[in-house]
């Protein structure tokens, strides 16, 4: 079986080939004819994916833009139409409606690490949280600092839910560099927290609150959850 030359890949280079053969010894390498049939098939496939792929990159950009300028409605009579602004049709309307997260009366806190002589991002420390709940034993939160997958990145920063009327014994924190733990006692719930390697303290952060809905909105969730509360 003849060996096809690399360059028998290329559009023209087969046809040179096959023209040289023939006027050689009048015969046709069935093997170069066969390989130039099988370049074409997945040329034709690459061509193909490569369509389709045009498509979704496509449609992944515009339908989001054809959905945005669709105007969200509520029906009136709805749950929602209830606390939400209304037009003189008696409909909900907007371009780019955006959520509000309604949260949860669970208590948390947050951790913020910063290296010294381990790297400054803390990548690899490891954190512990000891936290007793109203009722239950006592347990423990572990969380590792790391940006996250190949295809996202979690904060460095460290949020860690406490469930319910919970008291946080201690907070533990192993460096990678050096190996040394330190611990905290009676940590408060519900706040920012910054803690350095070799610190003996650590800073409470200020984090102000924002709001990311129209404020005569936000008003009108807040009194109907009140009032749901009451009731």
């Amino acid at each position: 079986m003849v060996n096809v030359h690399p360059r028998a890949r290329q559009p023209f280079y087969g046809i040179v080939m096959l023209v040289h053969r023939f006027a050689k010894d009048g015969t046709v390498a069935e093997d170069v004819i066969a390989r130039r049939k099988q370049v074409r098939r997945k040329g034709s496939a690459g061509a193909r994916l490569k369509a389709l792929a045009v498509i979704a990159v496509v449609l992944w950009f515009v339908l989001p833009g054809q959905a945005q300028k669709r105007p969200c409605q509520i029906p009136p009579g709805s749950e929602n139409s209830r606390i939400l602004p209304q037009t003189s049709a008696g409909t909900i309307r907007y371009q780019q409606p955006v959520g509000g997260n309604p949260g949860n009366g669970n208590e948390w806190i947050n951790i913020k690490l910063v290296g010294v002589k381990s790297n400054r991002s803390a990548i690899g420390a490891r954190i512990k949280v000891t936290v007793s709940n109203q009722g239950h034993a006592a347990r423990s939160f572990y969380r590792t600092v790391g940006s996250g997958g190949s295809f996202g990145a979690s904060p460095l920063e460290q949020h860690i839910g406490l469930g319910k009327s919970a008291r946080i014994e201690n907070v533990e924190v192993w460096w990678p560099a050096t190996k040394i733990t330190q611990r905290f006692n009676d940590v408060s719930k519900n706040q920012f927290l910054e803690i350095k390697e070799f610190a003996k303290i650590f800073t409470k952060l200020e984090r102000k609150s924002f709001i990311l809905m129209n404020h005569s909105l936000h008003t009108a969730i807040v009194d109907r959850r009140a009032h749901s509360r009451k009731s």
